[in-house]
């Protein structure tokens, strides 16, 4: 499996700075391509948010060069990989917690990731940014962590009022400002001609899901089509007054042909 790849972020109508940070890379491997795509969202209402994120952005970086080889060449197993993304997560929450006392300042960060490799696709989740799987169809693959969405799986809350609840920003744990962090993980088979896409949740408030799949969808074949297609959406989320920073990255799985890079 290989993969198209493009990423896009944009401070917004309101905020001053950027507190998004986002990652993807690509890396060939005896078996194809692994990709990690990571999208954090520095917290809302919080000091510092850009630093929160940016840091654990840094940490995956880190952690794909230097200790996914080894997990792979060790066969890949789901429970060595996830038990090392919570040691990292684990990690950043006391470093940018001790950083918040040090300063006097109050710091956090959302987290989603996706690493996908040997046709498995595997998620890391705190917060309330989301990864999707867009075929023909959204598919949104995470759980928002977040007071509405709780109170829907409860069924204190309907999805209609849940979109129009004014506590719908309010998220139940982010990475440094939660004494305790426990993510999501999740796994599952990835498809070819397949986009993974995840974003910040100032990327979706404002577009329909039939417009992502227009414009980022695997109809969608170069790295130009999805770079347009980012730029377009978040042009949207401008245009109907986002007051966010808007972050969206994906990946467009492909089975390559000879070598020659044919879909």
């Amino acid at each position: 499996m290989n993969f198209i790849i493009s990423a896009s972020t944009d401070v917004g109508i309101t905020k001053d700075t950027n507190e998004d940070s986002v990652f993807i890379r690509r890396i060939k491997m005896p078996s194809g391509e692994a990709v990690l795509g990571v999208v954090c969202d520095g917290v809302g209402g919080l000091n510092c948010g850009e630093i929160a994120s940016g840091s654990v952005v840094v940490a995956m970086d880190v952690w794909f060069r230097e200790e996914f080889p080894t997990i792979y060449l060790g066969g890949m197993k789901e429970r060595v990989l996830f038990q090392s993304w919570l040691e990292l997560v684990q990690r950043m929450n006391i470093k940018i917690g001790n950083f918040g006392k040090r300063n006097g300042v109050r710091l956090g960060t959302t987290l989603v990731a996706f690493l996908i490799v040997d046709d498995i696709y595997y998620i890391v989740n705190v917060g309330d940014s989301r990864v999707y799987e867009l075929t023909d169809h959204v598919n949104v693959l995470t759980h928002d962590q977040t007071l509405v969405y709780r109170e829907v799986e409860l069924g204190l809350l309907t999805q209609e009022e849940a979109q129009n609840d004014p506590r719908g920003n309010v998220i139940l744990q982010c990475i440094g400002e939660s004494d305790r962090v426990l993510p999501e993980f999740l796994s599952g088979p990835a498809r070819l001609n397949a986009v993974y896409m995840a974003c910040s949740d100032g990327f979706r408030h404002k577009i329909t899901e039939s417009e992502i799949l227009l414009c980022i969808g695997p109809k969608n074949v170069t790295e130009y089509d999805f770079r347009s297609g980012m730029e377009h959406l978040i042009q949207l989320n401008i245009n109907r007054n986002e007051t966010d920073n808007i972050s969206v990255i994906a990946a467009r799985t492909y089975a390559e042909v000879n070598g020659d890079g044919k879909y």
